[in-house]
């Protein structure tokens, strides 16, 4: 089983995973076209790496 500190250092990673993609969804928008399949695939990833984050949080709260 991890530490609480292991958990918060995961959940950070996925925050910030979740950052980047939202931030690659965005500069293709000013650059180029965007593309609908990436932005739907973008926007997918973006909230399940929140998701998973948020979740991991509440976990470490619950205990």
């Amino acid at each position: 089983m991890l530490t609480d500190s292991q958990l918060k250092f995961l959940s950070d990673v996925s925050l910030m995973t979740g950052q980047v993609c939202l931030v690659s969804l965005v500069i293709p928008y000013f650059i180029s076209q965007l593309n609908t399949p990436f932005l739907f695939l973008g926007i997918l990833l973006t909230a399940s790496s929140w998701l998973v984050g948020l979740l991991i949080i509440r976990n470490i709260k619950n205990t």
